[in-house]
Formats: structure tokens, C-alpha cells, sequence
């Protein structure tokens, strides 16, 4: 299910790349920070389109496909499906910075983090903590990486609006709340079934629109 969504929203950010990367040369820096903000919109309403209606009718959905949920499964698909969003968000930003083809404090950071997440996993089940957390590590850590790129991109482009990304992202929030808000209402007044998932999804598309 991770790799459907991601896959689904990550090819908006592959459709822009090439004008990001054209922008930064002609240092057209209105066009590339505005490719910046439209891409990360679009991601957004992709990932809202799929990923809403899933954790929404999640119980239904692990039902259907493994007939007997192990434990933890459901906790584990809810905090994956939020690591991708941010996984999401973050490719956006790093496509900003390869733009500028000074990638190694990017490189650093990454791999630095990525090796903590390893570390900090390791403890928490050292010290007895549930399994969850491992992926709750993962989903926090990949929230520190977003704020890391938003700070290495507006060393590379000074002209980059860090408040202007975090307003999407904010806005970007309130749809995501404003949609589940809507998928829930529709799982309370209907009976579980193939119908209701199909009007869930059918009304998460026309909230993210």
C-alpha cells in the first residue's frame, strides 16, 4: 500500500523536475519557488486522494486483503502511510537543492539521519519499548530531515520562502482534516462493505479537488 501511494504521488514530482532544474539555471528563482509550492500542492492532493480513504476504512481494507489482521498491523499502516506524506514532502525540497547541484551537505544530513533512525530504534527495543515506536522514530526523524532541507535550500536560493512552503504545508493540513472529516461521517452513517469504500474514496477525490 506504501509503495501504491508514494509511487502515485512521487510521479507529480517527476513531472516537474526537469523545470526546477531549468529555473535554477536561468536563476529564474520566482518560476523555481513557485514550481516548488505548485508541485508540493499536487503531491499533496494525490496523496490525500489515496491516502485518506485507506486509513479511513484501514479495518475494512486489512480485512479484505489478509482475511486475519496480525497485531500491530493496523498501527504500523497508519504511521507508514504519515511517514510517506512526509517522504513526500521531503523529495519535493531535495529536487530543489540537486537543482543546484551542491549536494553534500544534503548527502550528509540524510545519511546521518537515516543511520540514527537505526540507533534510536535499536535503544527504544533495548529498553523494552513497543513496536510502534520503531516506526513513530522513523515518522519524527523524517519530520527533523523536512526541516533540514527547508534550511539547505534557503542557503541555496535566498529568494526561497521557507514561510511561504510552511503556509502549504499548513494549508495542505487543513484539507487533509477537512477530508477525513467528511470519509469518517460517511463510515458512521454507512454499513461496512465494498459500497461505502467506494464513496469514500469517491468523496475524499472530490474534498482534495
Amino acid at each position: 500500500v506504501n509503495g501504491i501511494i508514494y509511487g502515485f504521488a512521487t510521479n507529480v514530482c517527476i513531472a516537474f523536475e526537469p523545470q526546477i532544474v531549468k529555473n535554477y539555471a536561468k536563476k529564474d528563482w520566482q518560476s523555481f519557488c513557485s514550481l516548488i509550492n505548485v508541485s508540493s500542492r499536487f503531491t499533496s492532493i494525490l496523496f490525500q486522494m489515496l491516502g485518506v480513504p485507506f486509513l479511513v476504512e484501514i479495518y475494512y481494507v486489512l480485512n479484505l486483503w489478509l482475511g486475519i489482521v496480525p497485531q500491530y498491523t493496523v498501527a504500523f499502516a497508519v504511521v507508514i502511510i504519515a511517514v510517506t506524506y512526509i517522504d513526500v514532502s521531503k523529495r519535493i525540497l531535495q529536487d530543489g537543492i540537486r537543482a543546484s547541484g551542491h549536494i553534500k551537505w544534503l548527502s550528509i544530513s540524510s545519511g546521518f539521519f537515516n543511520l540514527s533512525i537505526l540507533m534510536a530504534t535499536y535503544i527504544m527495543f533495548h529498553e523494552g519499548w513497543d513496536a510502534v515506536w520503531a516506526y513513530i522514530n522513523i515518522l519524527i526523524i523524517h519530520v527533523v530531515i523536512v526541516c533540514v532541507d527547508l534550511y539547505l535550500l534557503k542557503r541555496e536560493v535566498n529568494a526561497f520562502s521557507v514561510r511561504s512552503v510552511c503556509a502549504s504545508y499548513l494549508r495542505s493540513l487543513v484539507v487533509v482534516l477537512m477530508n477525513g472529516a467528511v470519509c469518517i461521517s460517511l463510515h458512521h452513517v454507512m454499513e461496512e462493505g465494498f459500497l461505502r469504500l467506494v464513496l469514500v474514496c469517491m468523496a475524499s477525490v472530490i474534498t482534495s479537488v
